[in-house]
């Protein structure tokens, strides 16, 4: 996902009327611009940047709607709408435990959690869920 794409998206929103679209993409827009400024590439902000800030953000709203109380249904809708938003622009990360036993038994490599994981993070970078793929790799071990 580039930049630009989601400022164009966010000008559609703002056009059309969709002014809570519009806001989470204004929010997801300046946390790009803030870890640019961060990284020191402000004037050319590379889709790589862009995707790392999304599945931030995707992280972030999923933590906030399980930490959600029962009691506060308003909040909980807010944050579901939010992340459905999200989820729309966000890059797909393999989260299925079956893939990833599948892409470590074929990798032939050793039977140790550091190298394991390593091979997956160079292997999957940014694509991969690296908790879940931390839980699969310790039951394998057991």
């Amino acid at each position: 996902m580039t930049l630009d794409k989601l400022q164009t998206e966010m000008i559609w929103a703002m056009k059309n009327g969709y002014k809570f679209r519009k806001g989470v993409l204004s929010d997801i827009i300046a946390q790009v611009k803030k870890a640019a400024i961060d990284k020191g590439c402000r004037d050319n902000i590379p889709e790589s940047l862009v995707d790392a800030t999304l599945l931030k953000a995707k992280k972030m709203m999923q933590e906030a709607i399980d930490l959600c109380p029962e009691t506060r249904q308003d909040l909980l809708v807010n944050y579901t709408d939010q992340m459905e938003i999200i989820c729309e622009f966000a890059p797909s990360v393999i989260t299925d435990e079956e893939v990833i036993k599948r892409a470590i038994i074929n990798s032939g490599v050793e039977m140790n959690k550091g190298k394991i994981m390593k091979y997956l993070s160079a292997t999957f970078g940014k694509g991969i869920d690296m908790g879940v793929a931390n839980k699969v790799v310790g039951e394998m071990l057991k």
